[in-house]
């Protein structure tokens, strides 16, 4: 049981991987960039601590306008801590409006969504790689490499550290708008700070680009922020061929730790991928929802669905349960299986609704068309939240 939580000021180069005291708990995921913040925020940090059985745990919290976020990350706290730290950021911030959790060991009061959270241990050599893949797939490897060569020339890697060129970002957002209809709305420097991308690696075949790749090292720990490939080589897999070789670069560099988000894409679940339970989600101050339900009613809105299940969602329907509206089905383009929820496809004979609540994370022009043909009302949930903190 934890009796008394502690909260201190940090000076942003006191609160890394590297603070020294003996009785600290360690947890792998430390160096993750996510985890970092004396390397991703310059200030309104602070450490929030407890001692039980002569433990230190700590968890920093980042103050950015209205929310606030944690470095928590992969790591299991005690729940009491966990629940008190939470409760203690809202009793000491009043103008905080919610916290945001990303892949904790911790759910808080069931209000978070549970999700996976996939890691790689790199391995010491390219052989031992390799035979953590099936038979079949080391095979199609091997294939995939030898029709790109075959049809457009010798393949390589070239990895740019810091200086990644704008042109090399462009050629990312214009391949991930015809593969996923993503619309970043960002510079090419924008996207590589806010992501905190300290490297790319560009896939070429002869004077072909093949596949992008972004990611983050910090000391021998990687985070794969994303990538895309050339849709029109889609048939020779070169998101798989990319994610090899990247592995490729990473034993390279002697690193120890790979962490690729969660999801279900099936490359993130080989060479030895290992997937423990996470919790992700928003948590609102109870005072964001009466705002909110003014919002709804001013725009005399009752009867709702949602387009997307997937994160954001879930994420959704979490806290749909404070709102004064009811969420008649979903939205999505695919299948899903969602408990007390029916979900239909786009192109389905869709029931009336007051408004679509799309709960992407990233605006898409492709799916307000499609919804704009059916509903009078669409608006994005992170776009209704945000017009809320411009009010208060």
């Amino acid at each position: 049981m934890v009796n008394s939580i502690f909260v201190e000021n940090r000076g942003m180069r006191m609160c890394g991987s590297g603070d020294k005291e003996d009785n600290l708990v360690r947890y792998e995921t430390d160096d993750l960039i996510y985890n970092r913040f004396d390397l991703i925020y310059t200030d309104n940090v602070e450490r929030y601590f407890c001692e039980l059985e002569n433990k230190k745990y700590f968890i920093d919290v980042h103050y950015e306008n209205y929310k606030a976020v944690l470095n928590v990350w992969g790591k299991e706290f005690p729940q009491d801590f966990f629940d008190n730290t939470i409760e203690e950021i809202f009793r000491r911030h009043f103008n905080l409006c919610y916290i945001e959790i990303k892949r904790a060991g911790n759910n808080y009061k069931n209000l978070l969504d549970r999700c996976n959270d996939i890691h790689v241990s790199i391995p010491v050599s390219k052989e031992e790689l390799l035979q953590r893949l099936k038979k079949k797939h080391r095979y199609t490897l091997k294939r995939i490499k030898r029709l790109f060569e075959e049809e457009y020339g010798k393949l390589e890697t070239v990895i740019y550290k810091e200086c990644i060129p704008d042109e090399m970002v462009n050629q990312y957002f214009t391949w991930k708008q015809l593969t996923h209809g993503t619309d970043y709305h960002m510079s090419p420097k924008e996207y590589l700070i806010k992501y905190h991308v300290t490297d790319g690696m560009l896939l070429k075949a002869g004077d072909n680009n093949i596949a992008i790749l972004f990611f983050c090292q910090v000391n021998n720990t990687v985070y794969l922020e994303n990538f895309s490939y050339n849709v029109h080589m889609e048939k020779n897999s070169p998101g798989f061929l990319i994610y090899e070789m990247f592995l490729e670069e990473l034993i390279c560099r002697k690193c120890t730790n790979l962490y690729v988000g969660g999801g279900e894409y099936e490359y993130k679940k080989r060479f030895g991928a290992e997937e423990n339970i996470a919790y992700s989600g928003i948590i609102y101050r109870k005072e964001v929802f009466e705002v909110l339900n003014e919002y709804f009613e001013r725009q005399s809105i009752k009867k709702i669905a949602i387009y997307g299940l997937g994160t954001m969602g879930h994420i959704f329907l979490r806290i749909v349960n404070f709102l004064n509206v009811d969420l008649e089905y979903g939205i999505d383009k695919k299948e899903k299986q969602i408990e007390n929820l029916q979900v239909y496809f786009p192109w389905d004979n869709l029931k009336e609704v007051d408004a679509v609540i799309i709960t992407l994370k990233f605006h898409n022009k492709e799916v307000e068309e499609v919804l704009k043909q059916k509903f009078k009302k669409i608006y994005y949930w992170s776009d209704i939240v945000e017009e809320y903190l411009r009010t208060v």
